[in-house]
């Protein structure tokens, strides 16, 4: 039986017949290799008969360019295929090109193909087998499913993206299509059944017109013959097949005597047992099965366990390319567990398995770990069984439940007193009520998997286990009819009580109870059975099951599916036998329980309100007149104050400089708070106090928009704030849950107009302004006195409402201070741009302007650059990504070459993602060669193709440009020599040179090319300081070039080489170049997997006295436990590093004690980062110690995350930091704030919400379900997920009462917690894992 093709019934053990060699290339020589079936030796061969053996090493070193593991898997698939003997299928490869193999179908009798010889060619990609082959027919057919002779069929279309191909829909079964478990012979069996399926009927399938069908049916049936006949006389150019010579030859004939019986031969059952990915079998490899799991969002305890029942390999987990399947990614990995092979070391790799899905590290195990593991397994795949599309899935589901319950009967077998534990589990919950409550007993489907192996039985368990069920239910019961709620009689409910009971009853759970009594009473614990019984039986089947058993199990699956009312699953699960009238009290006894037990929100909850909770937080603060006339208030009482109440701990930059700070941001954030309350809490009187009591002092404000519908003046407050503030110089308007509006802005309008006119900075963000808005401000004081920045990114303003700015600017008196213009992202065309334009000559004083993200073409941004051009002021344009600018504009080169030449100030310019390539010409880049203000200038994502004119700038003594953005441009060789013979041997001035994205560009491998490259980066770059090359795709032979590179250059200090793959030989040539270069100070070798080996090259640099590296970035390269103790001794040494990154590395315990004893002698390494390396508690706990308690040691930074570290842990750490004689930056003391047992009852996560929503919105939504007083509320930013803008942060709201965390859950519940847009996010529980 496969196991990775489902169930098969076919022929098996077919005798091997007398083989060739197979053929893998040709080497210079002309001669060719293969490689020996028997133990993978290349052989070269000159023709069939001369053979040498060859090393399968060396073949690559012979001139054939094929990666390993695809001729390994290749050569498997070939082994495979000669096994299994094809009736009407031959197939071989190349002896030239193995990744091209022919073959030769004969058509089958009875069909309309009979007797014809079909020449099929088979190519593999490099990817091979994330991605299926191509099939083409060299033999012309005709036939449905051959499309211009490619075959077209479900099983080779991948489930992955990949160029050029179209991918199905998510919404069918996924196992129709390709994954890496298929091979060449699961591709050749389909064939043979291609030719079935080639029927008229098929062909002409959406032909309804009778008579067009017939007319039809002749021409295809004439067609598919003359298909036949043409089939004899077709030869093949690529191989030997020849007419009446057929290569390679069909075997038509049937042994019928190695037809194997899969019901008698137990070997058969081996025959499946391979890794999907790299078709290694059982005896050469530890094979396991990819696991995902949930952690509950509270606890951190692991919750659900997913399966995804497919063999694969350790080293193809290991390498990741193994780990996907049908488009999903497994994160854990499981082994198998065969008797006869390699037992000891299965269960070792199932304890470093367990311990590190449990625990982060691998070494952690405890026997605990397995019986909460492996029942949760159990329970899930059981379900995942019955839940399949189709039997074949249902057998892999099977198969995975059969390889694990095998393991865990090893562990119970290992550890009796697991078997002792789950018995009083057990025990606990029959005889105890209060134990078999939902927190204590979280699954309650583990008891079925107790029962097969403490002695006790389903009789035992069955009635508390079903009146537990019943009541754990009742919840989802009342979602779908909450008026079953009523238990006193009423016979309207109560008619259709029962049945509406069953219909809104957890299905699942109820066809998983009978699945699985299903499986202990056929095989987990039939009657008369011990658990030797049970491994016996696993172990004569390789701990698989007999086929009769899996029948037995899938007939169950159809009448367990038909179950259709509670007395039917009585029935099933043999519980006694229930009349209606007793049936009726059950269920009302349920509802009952459930609300005792608080299952349904029974509990009765008081929380203190809002106006409660800040009367108690500010009954300790002093009224705002009190604190402003005392005499003895310093500005760190101040600090004290606003670090209570608003939580500010640092000084913004807009308040560096002002004396008494913290005096000023108090009279802000009181006044903000006051405003944010006013539509709950309408108190103008004390409002209007606040204002006078800050006016003098008050300068910044920042208002966050909300809907003020309980106030009957709206915005009239608004006004009254701008008005009452004569120093106002910085006024924020950002959005909230509404846009300001019109009514809002005539009232900002009408503040400033009787205002001071102080006002310096006004920003206003995503407000909905548009054009009527804009002609409103001409009736302000802002437009006439001394606004110096006016930021109106976001706002809907198109080209009329540009207009109409650009008509105010143009007037003398308005904005005639103006320096500062930002309308990023507000729609503005050609016509808003050429109407700005002329603003701009008039408005010389503007120093900074963004039009960034806005809809203009090369003629309006032409318009725009060629006036600047007069502006003496300009220092800074952006114009990025105005994605409607394509091709060669003249007006805008000539516009882009006048404000080069004129320009007197323009020190940046901005091209991000606006396509220019085409308008940079040698006519433009004169005159910049000759601009000697011009210094930052970023042409990342512009598509290339103006290199050759960047060469004449670089070969300028005049031009001033220090930094140049090149990145995703899709630099190449050819590209680059250009820039290099433009500049005409000459050094440029640039000293920052960003090259991030240009994939390939340096991977270039002949002599004179490398040595170009190089002279490009010692003599056009000489001077640059810092050059990001990263996520260029890289590899060793680039860091060659890079590392001939720094023995020659003098200037570069720091080199960004991160997200490349030049490994271990590219580590090993970049520490060569180290050894001669003395002036780099900053290397970021991040995710380039250098491995041990590569760490090690790069410790024999950090030994030299010469080194003078003070930074090194080397996360996620996995050096591993050698490669970190060579790290570390050599820091020892080293007298100039004062930063290392070792995150993701798997350092592991040997590697954090090599870091402790590096720290004991090291006096100079100041930022230690160490994230993601399975570091355990004791030894982060070790590491801190010596931080803290070695006198040497002058490390100020520690970064710890993601190793998993427990909340004690962290309080022990913060604990000791505090006992240090300096300060130390710990990058968890926060989430050790955030994870003290207290505030976690008090806090929920909430997830996804808008990137629009505000701690405002959050609040006004738990206030106004009355959830209770919430202390804090935090916003944070999804990293990995990549999400739209509606769905891109998640929030944590601490509560001040813990009992609002379950009103808070209940919302969701109730799909009641819409944050806008008719969302609703998930609430839960904070916990170790919420984010």
């Amino acid at each position: 039986m496969s196991w990775n093709s489902g169930r098969s019934r076919g022929r098996g053990g077919a005798r091997e017949s007398k083989r060739r060699p197979v053929v893998f290339g040709r080497n210079k020589d002309g001669k060719g290799y293969c490689i020996n079936e028997k133990n993978l030796d290349t052989r070269s061969v000159s023709d069939h008969s001369s053979l040498t053996d060859v090393s399968i090493t060396n073949l690559t070193a012979a001139g054939i360019q094929l990666d390993s593991s695809l001729l390994k898997r290749l050569y498997r698939e070939y082994i495979q295929v000669r096994k299994y003997k094809l009736h009407n299928v031959s197939v071989e490869p190349l002896m030239n090109n193995f990744t091209e193999w022919h073959g030769n179908i004969i058509g089958p009798k009875d069909t309309l193909y009979s007797g014809g010889i079909f020449h099929f060619i088979i190519y593999f990609n490099e990817d091979h087998p994330k991605y299926p082959p191509t099939i083409k027919m060299a033999t012309r057919i005709e036939h449905p499913c051959i499309i211009n002779g490619i075959i077209e069929l479900d099983m080779l279309t991948p489930l992955v993206k990949q160029k050029n191909m179209s991918l199905p829909s998510n919404s069918v079964d996924k196992s129709r299509y390709w994954f890496p478990g298929y091979s060449t012979l699961s591709i050749l069996l389909q064939l043979e059944a291609l030719f079935y399926e080639g029927t008229v009927e098929v062909a002409l399938r959406n032909l309804s017109d009778l008579t067009e069908y017939e007319s039809s049916k002749s021409k295809w049936e004439s067609g598919v013959r003359f298909s036949v006949e043409q089939s004899f006389h077709m030869s093949c150019n690529s191989c030997k097949h020849r007419p009446r010579k057929m290569w390679p030859v069909v075997d038509q004939s049937v042994d019928s005597e190695n037809k194997v019986d899969p019901h008698t031969c137990i070997s058969h059952y081996l025959e499946g047992v391979y890794c999907y990915y790299s078709l290694k079998k059982y005896d050469e490899a530890a094979l396991g099965i990819g696991i995902n799991i949930t952690k509950d969002a509270r606890s951190g305890a692991v919750q659900k366990v997913k399966c995804i029942p497919i063999l694969v390999s350790l080293s193809s987990f290991k390498s990741s390319k193994g780990r996907e399947v049908w488009r999903e990614t497994f994160m854990h990995w499981m082994p198998i567990y065969l008797d006869k092979y390699s037992p000891e070391r299965s269960l070792h790799l199932a304890k470093r398995s367990i311990s590190s899905i449990y625990t982060g590290g691998p070494n952690e195990f405890q026997p605990s770990m397995a019986l909460d593991f492996f029942p949760r397994f159990l329970t899930s795949t059981c379900v995942s069984f019955f839940q399949a599309n189709d039997g074949s899935e249902s057998l892999l589901q099977l198969k995975a439940y059969c390889y694990m319950h095998r393991l865990f009967l090893q562990f119970l077998m290992d550890y009796p007193e697991l078997k002792e534990k789950a018995k009083n589990v057990l025990t606990q919950f029959i005889g105890d009520p209060s134990a078999r409550h939902i927190d204590v007993i979280p699954n309650s489907g583990i008891l079925l998997i107790y029962i097969t192996f403490t002695g006790l039985t389903w009789n035992d368990l069955m009635q508390s286990f079903v009146y537990e069920s019943l009541d754990r239910n009742v919840r989802n019961i009342l979602k779908h009819f909450p008026e079953l709620s009523t238990i006193e009689k009423n016979a309207s409910i109560d008619g259709d009580r029962i049945s509406r009971s069953f219909s809104g009853y957890n299905i699942t759970g109820l066809r998983f109870v009978m699945m699985q009594l299903t499986f202990n009473r056929i095989f987990l614990a039939p009657e008369g059975s011990s658990l030797d019984t049970v491994i016996d039986l696993y172990d004569k089947y390789y701990s698989l099951l007999p086929s009769t058993y899996e029948d037995q199990l899938l007939e169950q699956i159809e009448p367990i599916k038909a179950v259709k009312s509670f007395s039917e699953y009585f029935k099933q699960i043999g519980f006694p036998h229930q009349t209606e009238k007793q049936l009726l009290i059950l269920l009302k006894e349920s509802i009952a329980n459930s609300l005792e037990k608080h299952y349904h929100g029974g509990k009765a909850i008081d929380v203190l309100s809002p106006e409660e909770f800040e009367k108690q937080r500010l009954g300790c603060i002093r009224p705002l007149d009190e604190l402003l006339s005392a005499a003895d208030m310093t500005d760190d009482d101040w600090h004290a104050l606003v670090d209570t109440r608003f939580g500010v701990s640092e000084v913004p930059d807009t308040y560096l400089g002002v004396d008494n700070p913290w005096k000023h941001i108090y009279l802000q954030h009181n006044l903000q708070e006051l405003v944010g309350k006013l539509n709950e809490n309408p108190d103008f009187k004390l409002l209007y106090e606040t204002l006078v009591l800050s006016n003098e002092m008050l300068r910044h404000f920042e208002l966050v928009t909300f809907s003020p519908h309980n106030i009957k003046s709206h915005y009239f407050f608004l006004s009254r704030i701008v008005e009452l503030l004569p120093n106002l110089s910085h006024l924020t308007i950002s959005k909230g849950e509404v846009a300001l509006g019109a009514k809002g802005f005539k009232e900002l309008v009408k503040g400033m107009t009787k205002s001071a006119g102080s006002l310096k900075v006004l920003t206003m963000k995503y407000l909905g302004i548009e054009e009527s808005h804009v002609s409103k401000l001409a009736e302000s004081r802002l437009t006439s006195d001394g606004l110096e920045t006016l930021i109106l990114e976001g706002n809907n303003l198109r080209s009329e409402g540009a207009v109409k700015l650009s008509e105010l600017m143009i007037q003398h008196r308005s904005l005639p201070n103006l320096a500062e213009l930002n309308l990023r992202c507000c729609q503005i065309t050609d016509d808003g741009m050429k109407a700005l334009a002329e603003s701009f000559l008039v408005k010389r004083n503007l120093k900074k302007l963004d039009l960034s993200k806005n809809n203009a073409t090369a003629i309006g941004l032409a318009k725009v650059l060629q006036n600047l051009a007069y502006n003496a002021c300009i220092e800074d344009v952006n114009l990025s990504d105005c994605g409607r600018m394509k091709g060669r504009h003249e007006e805008f080169v000539a516009a882009l070459a006048k404000l080069f030449h004129l320009t007197i100030s323009l020190r940046k310019l901005n091209f991000w993602k606006t396509d220019v390539s085409q308008c940079i010409t040698e006519e433009n880049m004169k005159m910049l060669s000759k601009n000697s203000t011009l210094q930052f200038w970023d042409l990342g994502f512009v598509a290339g193709g103006a290199q050759e004119a960047l060469g004449i700038v670089f070969s300028s003594n005049v031009s001033n440009l220090e930094e140049l953005d090149l990145s995703k441009n899709g630099l190449d060789y050819n590209k680059c020599r250009k820039i290099y013979e433009k500049a005409k041997n000459n050094a440029s001035r640039i000293q920052r040179l960003n090259l991030l994205g240009n994939e390939n560009f340096l991977n270039v491998t002949v002599h004179k090319q490398c040595q170009l490259m190089v002279e490009l980066f010692t003599v056009t770059f000489a001077n640059v300081t810092f050059l990001n090359i990263s996520n260029c795709n890289l590899v060793s032979d680039a860091a060659k070039i890079i590392s001939d590179v720094l023995a020659c250059n003098t200037s570069l200090y720091h080199l960004d080489m991160s997200m490349n793959q030049i490994g271990k030989h590219g580590a090993r040539f970049l520490a060569a170049g180290l050894l001669k270069n003395t002036k780099l100070r900053i290397l970021n070798l991040d995710s380039n997997n250098i491995r041990s080996a590569g760490a090690h090259y790069l410790a024999s640099v950090l030994n030299q006295p010469s080194c003078f590296l003070q930074e090194l970035y080397l996360f996620c390269n996995f050096i591993d436990v050698p490669g970190s103790v060579a790290i570390c001794k050599a820091l020892k040494t080293n007298s100039h590093l004062t930063l290392i990154d070792l995150g993701l590395n798997k350092l592991r315990k040997k590697g954090a004690a090599a870091v402790i004893d590096m720290l004991s002698v090291n006096k100079v390494l100041r930022c230690l980062c160490l994230k993601f390396n399975y570091i355990p508690d004791i030894w982060a706990i070790q590491l801190l110690k010596q931080l803290v308690l070695q006198k040497n040691c002058v490390v100020d930074q520690i970064k710890l995350a993601g190793n998993s570290l427990k909340y004690e842990t962290l309080v022990t750490i913060s604990n000791l930091l505090k006992e240090a004689h300096r300060t130390i930056q710990f990058d968890l003391e926060l989430r050790a704030q955030y994870l003290h047992p207290d505030r976690m009852e008090r806090t929920v996560y909430v997830s996804p919400i808008s990137g629009f929503v505000t701690p405002d919105i959050i609040k006004k939504l738990f206030y106004t379900k009355k959830c209770g007083a919430i202390v804090n509320v935090t916003i944070g930013k999804h990293k990995k997920r990549k999400a739209s803008f509606a769905k891109a942060n998640y929030a944590f709201i601490e509560f001040a009462h813990k009992d609002s965390v379950e009103l808070a859950v209940d919302l969701m519940r109730q799909r009641d917690a819409d944050l806008g847009a008719g969302a609703q996010p998930r609430i839960t529980k904070a916990g170790l894992d919420s984010k």
